[in-house]
């Protein structure tokens, strides 16, 4: 019973990643074309037709006789006929179990549970994106100094344009991203240096000391 609720409750996608996970008999995440034809065989009991021959034929888009569930989904799109039993058989268990409506309306509530947890998940990564984007600012201008921080804006070109473009690129937007698990995952980018920035930054370094006005006489 538990195999057939589940079975019935499958979406298009659900379907198909369960067959795929079937004959993907090493688990490594690719069916060789051998595995594939034995899976398509399997479902067309009454022969393998010129039709479906063609279409595992076309499906091989990186080449290597293999194949990824990408490539996987892209022949049902583009031949539903070929795994059509598949889904023939869950339409049959749906209307020989409780009807095909009763399914209906239970994948129709399921679906909707999905999309209000998404859209929840969605709000909170769109809050925490919002956040990290506030603090990156918040540290820049801090470094900078509120004015010189406006000032590049209006002069890129400027020592305050280019201190800027520097610590942008030391501090890069983090990518704020939703794992296939629904956690909420912060990615930072790889920093993106210049050539010049090391002498930049020594110019920097040497006028801020000859301009500290809290700098001892001693320290000179």
């Amino acid at each position: 019973m538990q195999g057939v609720c589940t079975f019935a409750m499958f979406q298009t996608a659900d379907v198909l990643r369960f067959s795929f996970f079937i004959f993907d008999k090493d688990k490594n995440g690719y069916i060789d074309k051998d595995e594939l034809e034995l899976f398509v065989s399997t479902l067309h009991t009454g022969g393998i037709t010129g039709n479906i021959e063609h279409a595992l034929h076309s499906i091989d888009f990186n080449g290597d006789g293999k194949f990824d569930f990408l490539e996987f989904s892209a022949l049902h799109e583009k031949f539903p006929t070929v795994l059509y039993p598949a889904f023939r058989l869950q339409q049959q268990m749906c209307a020989n179990v409780l009807g095909a409506g009763w399914w209906r309306k239970k994948k129709d509530m399921l679906q909707n549970i999905l999309e209000d947890a998404n859209k929840k998940i969605e709000k909170e990564r769109k809050k925490m994106e919002k956040n990290t984007l506030a603090t990156r600012t918040s540290t820049i201008r801090s470094e900078m100094g509120l004015a010189n921080y406006y000032k590049a804006n209006y002069f890129p070109k400027s020592k305050s344009g280019r201190m800027r473009d520097y610590l942008e690129r030391m501090n890069p937007e983090p990518e704020v991203y939703i794992t296939k698990d629904k956690e909420i995952m912060i990615r930072y980018p790889e920093l993106i240096k210049k050539m010049g920035d090391e002498q930049f930054l020594v110019e920097e370094e040497e006028e801020g000391t000859s301009n500290d006005p809290n700098r001892r006489a001693g320290d000179i």
